[in-house]
């Protein structure tokens, strides 16, 4: 790919100095944008954590009495994970203890 300008010569980007400036300029405004966007996500975050509201995924809490019915009624953890449609591990993680 080449940018060639009529009327501006020195901006021909055939010529390696130029294309170099010009992919140096490039890339820092790439670095300068990366930049802003990660401040405004950090700044969101904190205005939401401030609200007080939870981040992350939605916890599964609730599967912790899905799964104990379901140990009661004698079905294994695969079927409980498939009965459920979560994985193994999260039924794992409820499973009641002993």
């Amino acid at each position: 790919m080449s940018f060639h300008s009529c009327k501006e010569e020195y901006l021909n980007t055939n010529n390696e100095l130029v294309r170099d400036i010009l992919i140096s300029v490039l890339a820092s405004l790439a670095k300068q944008e990366r930049r802003r966007i990660s401040e405004r996500t950090k700044a969101g975050l904190e205005t939401a954590r401030k609200k007080g509201k939870r981040l992350g995924p939605p916890s599964k809490e609730y599967l912790k009495y899905d799964i104990a019915e379901l140990v009661e009624q004698g079905l294994s953890k695969k079927a409980i994970a498939k009965k459920l449609k979560v994985s193994r591990s999260t039924v794992l993680k409820y499973y009641p203890r002993t």
